[in-house]
């Protein structure tokens, strides 16, 4: 059985996390729970470029993220909420 992932934030998605309403934090905290159990979902998006996932959250926002495979670390790069 392969190991949970450990959570890392770069600073700057700290930031834009921490700047969220707390309705939206609960939504981002969501989306995550299930990337945690699953880092790449059929509905994330993969962009080779720049070795990075984005998944949608909510009908607005977006999530970048990066995934290790080992060790497991699953590393919120940015959130990006334009109407909020």
């Amino acid at each position: 059985m392969p190991r949970r992932p450990r959570l890392l934030w770069l600073d700057v998605a700290t930031q834009q996390y921490d700047s969220l309403p707390a309705d939206v934090r609960d939504l981002v905290d969501e989306r995550l729970e299930t990337l945690l159990a699953d880092p790449t979902p059929p509905e994330s998006v993969y962009g080779e470029r720049f070795d990075q996932h984005s998944v949608a959250i909510g009908a607005h926002g977006l999530l970048l993220y990066a995934v290790v495979a080992e060790p497991p670390n699953l590393i919120v790069l940015r959130l990006a909420f334009p109407f909020v």
